[in-house]
């Protein structure tokens, strides 16, 4: 005959959860797995760069070893100007039509209409077609829609990383990037960036690693000048870069010499 007594503990010991039994038997309960995962915080955590990243169309132009950090185009401010007077334009045209204006300013309406339509168009072609590309390697500027011209800066070349912020562009989150390289024309300004203090942060960090690299490596990660001449070649057969730019780039390299 069994005795109440010893089956009742048990029976508690059963109805225990099972993380919770190995405790029980020596008196000492532990704490539920979810207690021992450590917090997640709820705190939004901060955009960086590669939050801006837009496409990956550069990936095919990047050299062996090479890896693409960012890639954005400017500001939404930068359309702001032509949308205002789109939105102006309707909202007079639509006015008019309320008030029954006469049949010669709905045709000025349609006309200044099409006048802003084709300016948004215009500035949207410019701000999609301009980007600024950072990569583990070089900084690389493209602009032009229907013309392509584009700058290209090693990132062992740069000497200076800065930015600035109007009180309106901190308010909007834009402003502009200005890196210095040595040689001549060596400041740099890029405008109206989404982000600069994120997108300055990015290329100091890529600058920092690269000369870590260059010094953890003994001095000789960095390319020669005539490699570095044959792929400025190289970027400019690919239409990367103008024949200007490739002679430019080119003079500077060879008065290192």
């Amino acid at each position: 005959m069994v005795d109440p007594e010893m089956t009742a503990p048990v029976a508690r010991l059963a109805m225990i959860p099972p993380n919770h039994r190995a405790g029980a038997a020596t008196g000492h309960l532990s704490r539920p797995a979810a207690c021992l995962a450590p917090a997640v915080s709820s705190r939004t955590p901060r955009k960086t760069p590669s939050h801006y990243r837009v496409s990956v169309g550069f990936q095919r132009r990047l050299h062996k070893g090479e890896e693409l950090v960012l890639e954005t185009h400017p500001h939404w401010w930068y359309l702001a100007g032509p949308v205002t007077i789109v939105v102006l334009v309707i909202a007079g045209a639509a006015a008019g039509a309320i008030e029954h204006a006469p049949s010669w300013a709905g045709w000025l309406s349609l006309a200044a209409l099409g006048l802003s339509l084709a300016w948004l168009l215009v500035r949207y072609g410019k701000w999609r077609s301009t980007q600024l590309i950072v990569t583990n390697r070089r900084l690389v500027e493209r602009r032009g829609f229907f013309s392509r011209r584009g700058r290209e800066i090693p990132l062992m070349a740069l000497s200076d990383v800065s930015y600035h912020q109007s009180l309106f562009e901190r308010i909007i989150g834009a402003g502009t990037v200005v890196i210095e390289s040595a040689g001549r024309d060596s400041r740099e300004s890029f405008p109206d960036l989404p982000h600069p203090g994120a997108i300055h942060d990015e290329i100091y960090q890529q600058l920092d690693a690269a000369r870590r690299s260059y010094q953890s490596q003994g001095g000789q990660s960095q390319p020669s000048i005539p490699e570095q001449i044959d792929q400025l070649d190289q970027l400019r057969r690919r239409g990367v870069i103008s024949d200007a730019e490739f002679e430019d780039q080119k003079t500077r390299l060879l008065n290192r010499l």
